[in-house]
């Protein structure tokens, strides 16, 4: 209950992550997304979730990746 806020942050950054990409907005999606891994990094670091780790570095990773290459362009 302490990290509600934190959790429920982080779900709705999630959600707009996924209507950006399904909506063609890849660049802006990938930005919130970037900013929404940071927000679940916070939460799995705060609630020692460390099983949720692996998933959410790989997925940390992709959207790095995909902000770089874009600024590459």
């Amino acid at each position: 209950m302490e990290y509600l806020t934190l959790a429920l942050t982080a779900n709705a950054v999630t959600v707009a992550t996924i209507y950006l990409i399904t909506n063609d907005n890849i660049r802006l999606g990938a930005v919130t997304g970037f900013a929404g891994q940071i927000l679940w990094l916070t939460y799995i670091y705060l609630t020692a979730a460390w099983a949720f780790i692996p998933g959410d570095v790989f997925i940390f990773w992709t959207y790095c990746k995909h902000i770089y290459n874009q600024l590459q362009r």
